[in-house]
Protein backbone atom coordinates (compact mmCIF):
# COMPACT_ATOMS: atom_id res chain seq x y z
CA UNK A 1 0.00 0.00 0.00
CA UNK A 2 0.95 3.69 -0.11
CA UNK A 3 2.41 3.79 3.42
CA UNK A 4 4.62 0.76 2.80
CA UNK A 5 5.87 2.31 -0.46
CA UNK A 6 6.70 5.58 1.33
CA UNK A 7 8.52 3.70 4.08
CA UNK A 8 10.95 2.30 1.52
CA UNK A 9 11.57 5.78 0.09
CA UNK A 10 12.09 7.26 3.55
CA UNK A 11 14.50 4.54 4.62
CA UNK A 12 16.41 4.86 1.34
CA UNK A 13 16.70 8.61 1.81
CA UNK A 14 17.72 8.07 5.44
CA UNK A 15 20.67 5.93 4.32
CA UNK A 16 21.58 8.57 1.75
CA UNK A 17 21.57 11.30 4.46
CA UNK A 18 23.64 9.11 6.78
CA UNK A 19 26.17 8.74 3.96
CA UNK A 20 26.18 12.47 3.12
CA UNK A 21 26.19 13.81 6.68
CA UNK A 22 28.26 11.20 8.50
CA UNK A 23 30.10 9.17 5.87
CA UNK A 24 28.10 6.03 6.74
CA UNK A 25 29.11 3.28 4.33
CA UNK A 26 27.11 0.34 5.65
CA UNK A 27 23.54 -0.28 6.82
CA UNK A 28 22.51 -3.34 8.79
CA UNK A 29 19.03 -4.77 9.20
CA UNK A 30 16.82 -7.81 9.33
CA UNK A 31 16.27 -9.66 6.08
CA UNK A 32 12.76 -8.20 5.97
CA UNK A 33 14.48 -4.84 5.34
CA UNK A 34 16.51 -6.03 2.36
CA UNK A 35 14.64 -4.06 -0.31
CA UNK A 36 14.70 -0.90 1.81
CA UNK A 37 18.45 -1.20 2.33
CA UNK A 38 19.07 -1.89 -1.35
CA UNK A 39 17.00 1.22 -2.15
CA UNK A 40 19.42 3.29 -0.07
CA UNK A 41 22.47 1.66 -1.65
CA UNK A 42 21.07 2.42 -5.10
CA UNK A 43 20.16 6.02 -4.18
CA UNK A 44 23.70 6.76 -2.99
CA UNK A 45 25.16 5.13 -6.12
CA UNK A 46 22.95 7.19 -8.45
CA UNK A 47 23.26 10.54 -6.67
CA UNK A 48 26.89 10.36 -5.55
CA UNK A 49 28.45 7.69 -7.76
CA UNK A 50 29.83 6.00 -4.62
CA UNK A 51 29.61 2.45 -3.32
CA UNK A 52 27.90 1.83 0.00
CA UNK A 53 26.84 -1.52 1.38
CA UNK A 54 23.94 -3.25 3.05
CA UNK A 55 24.00 -6.32 5.25
CA UNK A 56 20.95 -8.26 6.35
CA UNK A 57 20.56 -10.90 9.02
CA UNK A 58 18.08 -13.70 9.46
CA UNK A 59 15.12 -12.69 11.54
CA UNK A 60 14.58 -14.54 14.76
CA UNK A 61 11.24 -16.28 14.32
CA UNK A 62 9.48 -19.03 16.18
CA UNK A 63 9.05 -22.41 14.52
CA UNK A 64 5.58 -21.34 13.38
CA UNK A 65 7.01 -18.28 11.62
CA UNK A 66 6.08 -15.56 14.12
CA UNK A 67 8.67 -12.77 14.20
CA UNK A 68 10.50 -12.17 17.47
CA UNK A 69 11.91 -8.67 17.70
CA UNK A 70 11.79 -5.23 19.24
CA UNK A 71 8.43 -4.44 17.64
CA UNK A 72 6.84 -7.62 18.96
CA UNK A 73 5.57 -8.05 22.51
CA UNK A 74 7.77 -10.43 24.40
CA UNK A 75 11.03 -9.44 22.70
CA UNK A 76 14.15 -10.54 24.57
CA UNK A 77 16.99 -8.13 25.27
CA UNK A 78 20.34 -8.93 26.90
CA UNK A 79 19.85 -5.78 28.97
CA UNK A 80 18.35 -6.23 32.44
CA UNK A 81 16.62 -2.85 32.16
CA UNK A 82 14.68 -4.01 29.08
CA UNK A 83 14.28 -7.68 30.00
CA UNK A 84 14.51 -8.36 33.74
CA UNK A 85 16.35 -11.62 34.61
CA UNK A 86 13.14 -13.36 35.68
CA UNK A 87 11.48 -12.55 32.33
CA UNK A 88 14.55 -13.87 30.48
CA UNK A 89 14.37 -17.03 32.57
CA UNK A 90 10.66 -17.45 31.78
CA UNK A 91 11.23 -16.78 28.09
CA UNK A 92 14.00 -19.36 27.82
CA UNK A 93 12.02 -21.86 29.88
CA UNK A 94 9.13 -21.59 27.42
CA UNK A 95 11.07 -21.61 24.14
CA UNK A 96 9.59 -24.35 22.00
CA UNK A 97 11.69 -27.46 21.56
CA UNK A 98 11.82 -26.76 17.81
CA UNK A 99 13.27 -23.28 18.48
CA UNK A 100 16.12 -24.23 20.84
CA UNK A 101 18.64 -24.99 18.10
CA UNK A 102 17.75 -21.82 16.16
CA UNK A 103 18.33 -19.77 19.33
CA UNK A 104 21.71 -21.41 19.80
CA UNK A 105 22.73 -20.60 16.23
CA UNK A 106 21.49 -17.01 16.16
CA UNK A 107 22.02 -15.82 19.74
CA UNK A 108 25.33 -17.33 20.80
CA UNK A 109 28.92 -17.56 19.62
CA UNK A 110 28.97 -21.34 20.01
CA UNK A 111 30.70 -22.95 17.00
CA UNK A 112 28.30 -24.68 14.58
CA UNK A 113 30.04 -28.05 15.02
CA UNK A 114 29.47 -27.86 18.76
CA UNK A 115 25.82 -26.95 18.16
CA UNK A 116 25.48 -30.00 15.89
CA UNK A 117 26.81 -32.24 18.67
CA UNK A 118 24.50 -30.58 21.21
CA UNK A 119 21.59 -31.01 18.81
CA UNK A 120 22.08 -34.76 18.66
CA UNK A 121 22.26 -35.05 22.45
CA UNK A 122 19.31 -32.68 22.93
CA UNK A 123 17.08 -34.44 20.40
CA UNK A 124 17.88 -37.86 21.86
CA UNK A 125 17.11 -36.67 25.40
CA UNK A 126 13.89 -34.93 24.37
CA UNK A 127 12.61 -38.10 22.68
CA UNK A 128 13.00 -40.25 25.77
CA UNK A 129 9.42 -41.18 26.70
CA UNK A 130 10.21 -41.62 30.40
CA UNK A 131 11.15 -37.95 30.82
CA UNK A 132 8.39 -35.83 32.25
CA UNK A 133 7.47 -32.51 30.63
CA UNK A 134 9.05 -30.72 33.61
CA UNK A 135 12.32 -32.61 33.18
CA UNK A 136 12.37 -31.84 29.45
CA UNK A 137 11.86 -28.12 30.20
CA UNK A 138 14.68 -28.28 32.75
CA UNK A 139 17.07 -29.82 30.22
CA UNK A 140 16.17 -27.24 27.58
CA UNK A 141 16.45 -24.40 30.07
CA UNK A 142 19.81 -25.60 31.32
CA UNK A 143 21.24 -25.68 27.79
CA UNK A 144 19.93 -22.23 26.87
CA UNK A 145 20.65 -20.50 30.18
CA UNK A 146 24.21 -21.79 30.33
CA UNK A 147 24.89 -20.45 26.86
CA UNK A 148 23.16 -17.11 27.49
CA UNK A 149 25.09 -16.62 30.73
CA UNK A 150 28.38 -17.33 28.99
CA UNK A 151 27.48 -14.83 26.25
CA UNK A 152 26.40 -12.16 28.74
CA UNK A 153 29.60 -12.53 30.78
CA UNK A 154 31.65 -12.42 27.59
CA UNK A 155 29.92 -9.23 26.43
CA UNK A 156 30.32 -7.53 29.81
CA UNK A 157 34.01 -8.41 30.07
CA UNK A 158 34.99 -7.89 26.45
CA UNK A 159 32.96 -4.83 25.42
CA UNK A 160 34.47 -2.32 27.89
CA UNK A 161 37.98 -3.38 26.81
CA UNK A 162 37.31 -3.83 23.10
CA UNK A 163 39.45 -0.85 22.08
CA UNK A 164 42.39 -2.28 24.01
CA UNK A 165 42.03 -5.68 22.33
CA UNK A 166 41.39 -4.59 18.72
Amino acid sequence: NFIEFNYMLMQSYDFYRLYKDYGCLMEFGGDDQWSNIIGGVELVRRKEGKDVYGVTFSLLTTSDGVKMGKTVKGAVWLDKEKTPPYELYQYLRNVGDADVIKCLKLLTFVPIEEIREMTLRFVLRMKLPRLSMVKKKQIKLKVLLNLFLVEMVFLRIWQPHKSEIC
